[in-house]
């Protein structure tokens, strides 16, 4: 069977990936919708935190520009690590002198609010002492989402992990 007959082709999707997260779940990619960050439009950032029964959970957002009272919300793209690094150091990676490494950054300048959090045991959210097993991820991803909800008013969110 050639690619052509399963749909899309595994290389393109792959190609995609790189530009447009919003390919995978189905959502057209917010630059593509008008929400593209004005040029020199500076990236802000904000910590949150979620609560997992009594572990605090650190949540981190970063956007073009300030959250402003009615404005059009932006799509939201959730950005979930995995069980090696914590989530800023995979996805907000900061090499002064290097370029631009902050896929973080990146997808803000393409118009999304972009989301993020230390799962449980990792980075700056406390530690229950799990495994961190794909089942307590899916926890820390239930305490998180409320949050997101909550600061946005977006009733959908894209994943990417």
């Amino acid at each position: 069977m050639s690619d052509s007959d399963r749909g899309l082709a595994r290389r393109t999707i792959l190609k995609a990936a790189g530009i447009g997260a919003g390919l995978l779940s189905g959502a057209i990619p917010a630059h593509a919708q008008g929400a593209s960050a004005a040029a020199g439009e500076e990236i802000w950032s904000s910590e949150y935190w979620a609560q997992k029964g009594n572990i605090r959970l650190n949540l981190w957002r970063k956007r073009a520009g300030a959250p402003k009272a009615g404005e059009k919300p932006l799509p939201i793209l959730f950005l979930v690590h995995g069980s090696s690094n914590s989530t800023r150091s995979s996805y907000d990676l900061n090499v002064p002198g290097k370029g631009e490494y902050s896929f973080m950054n990146v997808f803000a300048r393409y118009g999304f609010d972009v989301w993020t959090m230390d799962h449980d045991g990792y980075g700056y959210s406390g530690s229950s002492g799990n495994n961190s097993d794909i089942a307590s991820g899916v926890e820390d991803l239930k305490a998180a989402i409320p949050v997101v909800l909550q600061e946005t008013g977006q009733p959908k969110l894209n994943f990417y992990g």
